[in-house]
Parts: structure tokens; C-alpha cells; sequence
């Protein structure tokens, strides 16, 4: 059993057993939810709408956790966009592990179908994610619930199972493509995951034979590429970032000399893309209408 698949089922544990001890409890086992609808919330969706309330219910499981759990660092509720939906700083043994978990709902209300055909990341970000951090841990938390009924009416959803696995060795007969939502993975059955032991390069093969199965070496190609001039961007604006803590303010030109020092071949267009990364996440701003500098 190799190093990272080890660590991998231990923190694992430590986190299952956190949110086992939670759905427990009658304390914290059910999100309530009250409306001014004469059918307060609408049963027959209630699945749809568990997601977000799910999220917040585990990010503050975890967030309470801290408190009492001295390995824990950190707790970080992220945004939707993000590939996790928390980010967990965990130290076991003297070592600090990075964890990211992404949280699914599975609905009761489905019968046997509750946590079948989770939709999980898409190959477009997971890709990139494994190839620029390939001793990362990403795991998914699939949290099962049922609807709470009172003189029919829906109140919200109790918390009765859980099931948490590692994205990277998920087991290749249990992990798919939906193929409705293009290049979206899909799990058998987010309650029920065969995990298998194997290096992130094997598991990026993996992927990308799936990806090939199902589009073409031509359009696989023309992803990588887009990835490797994402990262590239994403470098010039750290080292924007850098350049402007010692030199500000600078114009776009004098930017770009600085920066021909690291990277000869830099183009204006190349520039451009990593000024506007840096500009759309309010990390720089213009003054006078030219000078660059970070914001504040």
C-alpha cells in the first residue's frame, strides 16, 4: 500500500467519524427550514434545494469540530465556483494536510436510486488540478437525507447517512461521464465507492482514456493546451504581483520589461491576459489611467 493511499483512508476516517458523530445527534442531525408557503417547503423538490443547505450544515459541523478537535487548523467555506465546496487544514502526527472537500446530497425521496448517478467535477478542472498538484486530496462527502413531514408539510430534511472517498482512486467500473452534461463525471453510487490503489499519473491516464472514449485526440489536445496557457497566465500575474510590491506604480510597458527578464519570448496579448486575471479578482488596479498597482 503506497504512502498517499494510506494517508488518503486515514483522514478519511478522522472526517467521517466527525460527521457520523453529528447525524448522531438529535442536536444536529436536521436542517429546519420555514417559509410563509401554506406547504412551507415543497416536498416533491426538496431534493433540489438540499444542496446549499447541506453545504452549510457540514461546513459548520466541521467549523464546531475545530473547537474540540486540536488537529484541526482551519475550516473554509468556499465559493460555488470553487472545485471544493470546504477547505480543511488537518494536522495528524506533526504533518499538515491540505484537504479539499466537495459535498453531495442524495435524496431518500429516490428509493434505491438515493446517491446514484452523483454528479461530481468535470474533466476540464480536474485534469489540470491532479497535474498541478498531484499529492493533493480531494475527497467527496456524500451526505444522505430524508424529508421531515408534520401534518404534511415539509419542514426541512433529517441527516441520516454519509459516505466519504477519494476523487483519485475511485474505482474505474464505478466512475463515468454524464453524458448530458459533456464533460461532467459521474459515480455509480456516491453511498456505495469501491476505492482502488493508484498514483495520480495513473489516475490522470485514466481520465483521459475516458475522455478520448468519448471525444477525440484532436479536442483532448486542444484542452491540454488551453491548460498549460491557463497556468502560464496564472504565473506572469504572481509574478505581476511580486514585480509591483517592489516597483509600483508601473505602466503595462514598464511591467513588461520587468517581465521579459523571466520570460524573453512574453507577448502584449500574453501580458494582457494575466493583467486582467489579476484585475477581475481585484488584486491590481489602474491609477492617473496608467500606472499599475496592487490593491490595498
Amino acid at each position: 500500500m503506497n504512502h498517499h493511499f494510506k494517508t488518503s483512508q486515514r483522514l478519511q476516517k478522522y472526517l467521517i467519524d466527525i460527521i457520523k458523530s453529528a447525524l448522531s445527534s438529535s442536536t444536529t442531525n436536521s436542517v429546519e427550514i420555514n417559509t410563509n408557503l401554506d406547504c412551507n417547503v415543497p416536498e416533491k423538490d426538496i431534493h433540489k434545494i438540499a444542496g446549499p443547505f447541506i453545504d452549510e450544515w457540514t461546513y459548520e459541523i466541521f467549523n464546531r469540530a475545530s473547537s474540540t478537535h486540536t488537529s484541526i487548523k482551519s475550516v473554509t467555506s468556499k465559493e460555488s465556483s470553487s472545485l471544493e465546496d470546504i477547505y480543511i487544514s488537518l494536522e495528524l502526527d506533526g504533518i499538515t494536510y491540505d484537504i479539499l472537500i466537495d459535498v453531495k446530497s442524495a435524496s431518500l425521496a429516490k428509493g434505491n436510486n438515493a446517491g446514484k448517478g452523483s454528479n461530481l467535477t468535470s474533466f476540464r478542472k480536474i485534469r489540470p488540478f491532479y497535474i498541478n498538484n498531484p499529492d493533493a486530496f480531494f475527497f467527496i462527502l456524500s451526505i444522505e437525507h430524508q424529508s421531515i413531514i408534520n401534518n404534511n408539510k415539509c419542514y426541512g430534511f433529517h441527516l441520516v447517512d454519509c459516505n466519504i472517498f477519494d476523487l483519485k482512486y475511485v474505482s474505474e467500473n464505478e466512475l463515468k461521464f454524464n453524458t448530458a452534461m459533456g464533460d461532467q463525471f459521474q459515480i455509480s453510487n456516491s453511498m456505495k465507492v469501491t476505492q482502488t490503489e493508484r498514483t495520480t499519473d495513473e489516475f490522470v491516464a485514466l481520465i483521459d482514456k475516458m475522455f478520448l472514449n468519448k471525444y477525440s485526440q484532436d479536442k483532448l489536445d486542444k484542452l491540454i493546451a488551453t491548460e498549460e496557457n491557463n497556468r502560464l497566465t496564472t504565473l506572469i500575474s504572481e509574478d505581476i504581483i511580486s514585480i509591483l510590491c517592489e516597483n509600483e506604480p508601473l505602466t503595462k510597458t514598464n511591467i513588461l520589461s520587468y517581465l521579459k527578464a523571466l520570460y524573453p519570448d512574453i507577448s502584449t496579448s500574453q501580458l494582457d491576459k494575466s493583467i486582467k486575471l489579476l484585475k477581475d479578482s481585484n488584486r491590481i488596479q489602474t491609477i492617473n489611467r496608467r500606472d499599475y498597482v496592487i490593491v490595498k
